[in-house]
């Protein structure tokens, strides 16, 4: 254990910084900004360890870096992907509720209080939004890791569209 410990503090900065980017990157919309900062930061630990490989310590030193880069990487992914079934179930069921209206109804609901959702809640759980153009309903989210990125729901085909700008 207190060899652990000590590699981890002589990582003090790398530990200290990619916990920040697994948190800042673990928010809605920002995965991406993990990448620029993971790869050189993998590439330099890489070149030490050439560096270095001579010397055991510092080799344990910077496999424990690579090591938690890599760890942080994956948070961000797992939590990223989780996030993405979950949003993506929660919308299921509110295209599904919405289909269910049409076909009791014969129109698409104005907004989403008409079938007693909050739209807030599900604009802040999930980032979902809906409105009706023309008779015509758009259910769209947004993509969890980026930014400008959109799932949209074709209420002909029943399927999720990915849209990219």
């Amino acid at each position: 254990m207190s060899k652990i410990l000590s590699l981890l503090k002589a990582n003090m900065g790398i530990v200290i910084l990619f916990t920040i980017a697994t948190l800042l990157c673990s928010q809605r919309l920002t995965a991406y900004i993990i990448i620029p900062i993971a790869i050189p930061a993998l590439l330099y630990q890489s070149i030490q360890i050439l560096r270095y490989w001579h010397s055991p310590q510092q080799r344990a030193i910077r496999l424990t870096a690579i090591v938690i880069i890599i760890t942080s990487l994956s948070s961000v992914l797992v939590f990223h992907i989780y996030r993405h079934y979950s949003v993506r179930t929660k919308s299921e069921q509110i295209a599904k509720t919405i289909e269910m209206f049409y076909l009791n109804n014969n129109r698409y609901p104005d907004k989403l209080e008409e079938m007693g959702i909050d739209p807030k809640e599900v604009l802040d759980c999930c980032g979902l939004y809906f409105h009706v153009y023309n008779d015509s309903p758009a259910l769209t989210y947004d993509v969890t890791y980026i930014p400008m990125d959109w799932w949209n729901y074709s209420f002909t085909t029943h399927e999720w569209i990915y849209i990219a700008p």
